[in-house]
């Protein structure tokens, strides 16, 4: 869950991109540092610390300097002056949740007892597309405590057709 901090970093980003013309740019340097914050937890922990000091967090970004956009270096700076490095990796997927916002692009996850072929995938996306009137990013994930089916998690709304829930719609019917 993204926290009112990062989405004020990502909106200010956001409109700094925007009015620059280079978001896909921020994008791509907001991406590779927010992976490395978000899933490395030993980073994650020493940005978090408060008994590290802010010239010590500025340390670990030293080496990338001149990597990044410039929007995304200042951030960095305004991050580690306010001692709020550790928020990088929500800054990062709220940035790129208001990419998609302004592309029309909506994103989900479905998770399936077992592996979608193409064809499957294809056709559901279309489905998704449809529904929703924006193109569609799924990430597939397969799950076996489900047993079959599959439940879809797409822009705030949840589609459940697993066999675990037919299963225990199944049984609390039959309790009534």
């Amino acid at each position: 869950m993204i926290s009112q901090i990062g989405s004020r970093y990502a909106k200010a980003l956001f409109e700094v991109s925007e009015s620059a013309k280079n978001s896909d740019a921020v994008l791509g340097d907001l991406r590779s540092l927010g992976e490395a914050v978000s899933k490395n937890a030993d980073v994650k922990a020493f940005l978090n610390s408060p008994i590290v000091s802010q010239a010590d967090k500025a340390k670990i970004f030293a080496p990338l300097k001149g990597k990044f956009s410039a929007p995304v270096e200042n951030l960095l700076n305004v991050l580690n002056d306010k001692d709020r490095l550790a928020f990088a990796g929500e800054i990062a997927e709220a940035f790129e949740a208001l990419i998609d916002e302004k592309n029309g692009v909506t994103r989900g996850v479905v998770r399936s007892a077992a592996a979608l072929d193409p064809e499957q995938r294809k056709n559901l996306e279309e489905t998704v597309r449809k529904v929703t009137g924006k193109q569609v990013i799924l990430k597939f994930d397969v799950d076996p405590t489900l047993m079959g089916g599959l439940v879809a998690t797409v822009g705030g709304w949840t589609f459940d057709d697993s066999l675990t829930s037919h299963l225990t719609s199944l049984k609390e019917g039959l309790g009534h």
